[in-house]
């Protein structure tokens, strides 16, 4: 074959990864030796120094560039959304106050007006303590039949009694589970009343049932979470 080069500057052709030779040279000994010359002319090589010498390596870069990102080219992972809380219930944690297991009732009272001031809908989640000193406040309830558990604020006062802050005393119990409250009617036992919404969260009920809910009753455990 033949191999042409410009003679106005010197074209350079890799050899063996480390020496270059003259291409104009190259094509003289090649004439030279299609002529039949006995003596050729001498091929000129350049010897490469330095980094220049090493042999190509296609994926040298590459390598480096993976180096340079992150940490040692490590793949970075997304920090994880922090999960829900596991735990059982709706949320309502203890205070560090008593706790009170008492016999609870239905309120039911649809449409009629608590001592707050509120109309109660069938939906209504709350519960009644005989003293108005708990209106407002928030309590967590826990149904000891199944151990379902909900948040409930106090919107009403009773059962029976309207002056028995039992739960001042840790060791309290409702003056009604004496058999008769204090004006001497006689009572269920009852020392708290929760409402239909309540009632059907502990119930664990699907659909709601006004009858099933209004006729149950069972004992709870009950503090205060604010």
């Amino acid at each position: 074959f033949f191999v042409t080069a410009s003679s106005s500057w010197p074209v350079l052709l890799e050899l063996m990864g480390s020496s270059l030779i003259d291409l104009n040279s190259f094509d003289q000994r090649l004439l030279a030796a299609l002529r039949g010359d006995a003596t050729l002319p001498p091929l000129r090589t350049v010897e490469l120094e330095g980094p220049a010498a090493s042999s190509f390596n296609p994926s040298a870069g590459l390598g480096s560039r993976s180096k340079s990102r992150g940490t040692g080219g490590a793949r970075q992972q997304r920090p994880r959304k922090p999960g829900r809380d596991s735990s059982s219930g709706s949320g309502g944690a203890s205070s560090g106050g008593p706790k009170f297991t008492v016999y609870a009732t239905a309120e039911g009272l649809i449409g009629g007006h608590t001592s707050s001031g509120l109309v109660i809908q069938q939906w209504t989640e709350g519960v009644a303590l005989p003293d108005p000193s708990a209106l407002h406040r928030k309590t967590h309830v826990v149904y000891l039949k199944n151990h379902r558990d909900a948040d409930a604020t106090v919107y009403d006062v009773g059962p029976w009694n309207i002056n028995d802050p039992y739960w001042r005393n840790p060791n309290g119990h409702p003056q009604a589970e004496s058999g008769r409250d204090r004006t001497g009617r006689t009572t269920n036992l009852a020392g708290i009343d929760l409402m239909n919404g309540t009632w059907y969260k502990l119930l664990g009920l699907r659909s709601y049932d006004k009858h099933l809910i209004e006729s149950t009753s069972g004992e709870v455990t009950w503090w205060f979470v604010n």
